[in-house]
């Protein structure tokens, strides 16, 4: 089989077809130079032709993004089959560029999320919710090779947030005797109560108190709980009001 050749404007020389790049321009959809005399071209003219295209981009800003929304669903099959290409290498790059620009790339993600907080939520959310199975085996697997770190930002996040460590701490013990939970926002009682012991008027050492004890039949319910202080609670324990008052 005789391959069908074409004269290379550049060099003379007869050369076979797919020796040359396409181009839309001309008649025969190939370039009039064959693929070695534009590399050799490029090669030896690369700062010539960098700064000529960088002032055409600057003379054209649209261009890009006109292409961009006619060609779309080529582009994106055409770097889809080059990331396939390319898995291992792209690889590599993407974590040599992380490496060396950590501090743009999280400056980067802080400007977008601030300026998009409620569509950077929405995102995460979704993806959650669509992958928590995933998500759930991926945070098992680093808290068991990450025993230390774990327990450290567990008790970082306890000191944060004292309100809702205890909350949980209800949660379970109400889970263990079978009570009934209520879905509310533990805040709501603090807000509710003014942050005043119920009891006694205390405001220092505040917490929750179940007004008719878990192990009594009590739930875990916005109008069976209440503030206390920690001496209130601790004397009232697993006693109900009735019971407590009678003692006090």
């Amino acid at each position: 089989m005789v391959l069908a050749k074409k004269r290379c404007s550049k060099c003379g020389e007869l050369i076979p077809l797919n020796k040359f790049g396409k181009s839309r321009s001309n008649k025969d959809g190939l370039q009039y130079w064959c693929k070695a005399c534009r590399a050799t071209y490029r090669q030896a003219n690369s700062k010539k032709l960098a700064a000529y295209y960088r002032q055409w981009r600057e003379e054209n800003p649209d261009y890009t993004k006109r292409y961009n929304n006619a060609h779309r669903e080529e582009i994106a099959a055409y770097n889809k089959l080059q990331r396939e290409k390319n898995t291992d290498k792209i690889a590599v790059y993407n974590k040599q560029y992380r490496a060396e620009n950590a501090e743009k790339i999280a400056a980067s993600k802080k400007e977008y999320y601030d300026s998009h907080r409620e569509q950077a939520a929405a995102k995460c959310k979704q993806y959650y919710e669509n992958n928590r199975d995933k998500r759930a085996a991926y945070n098992k697997l680093w808290r068991d090779e990450n025993p230390r770190k774990n327990a450290a930002i567990k008790k970082r996040w306890a000191q944060s947030h004292p309100e809702k460590c205890a909350d949980y701490k209800h949660i379970r013990r109400a889970r263990k005797v079978a009570a009934t939970i209520e879905d509310f926002d533990i805040r709501e009682i603090w807000e509710r109560d003014d942050e005043v012991c119920t009891y006694c008027g205390a405001t220092e050492n505040l917490s929750i108190d179940h007004i008719v004890p878990l192990s009594g039949g009590g739930a875990h319910s916005p109008d069976n709980l209440c503030i206390a202080c920690k001496s209130c609670n601790s004397s009232k324990g697993a006693k109900t009001l009735a019971e407590w008052q009678k003692e006090t």
